[in-house]
């Protein structure tokens, strides 16, 4: 979790990201924290998730859905 933060937080252009299943806990909510961070500085963040079911029925749909907002 460490790396992970530590390479969003040094991302300078683009962060591409996938997951599998993306479950909503604490680890996850510092990750998508960090990336809201990013995309504050202007990095460009994609994430492929592949998600059985509507991913807008998941929990952190609207925090993921925040990121595309950020300019």
């Amino acid at each position: 979790l460490l790396a992970k933060i530590m390479m969003i937080r040094d991302a300078k252009e683009s962060i591409d990201m996938s997951y599998y299943i993306l479950h909503y806990d604490d680890s996850k909510s510092a990750i998508l924290y960090e990336l809201k961070k990013a995309a504050y500085r202007g990095v460009k963040i994609r994430i492929l998730l592949d998600y059985t079911g509507s991913i807008s029925n998941a929990p952190f749909y609207n925090d993921i859905k925040s990121l595309l907002n950020i300019k």
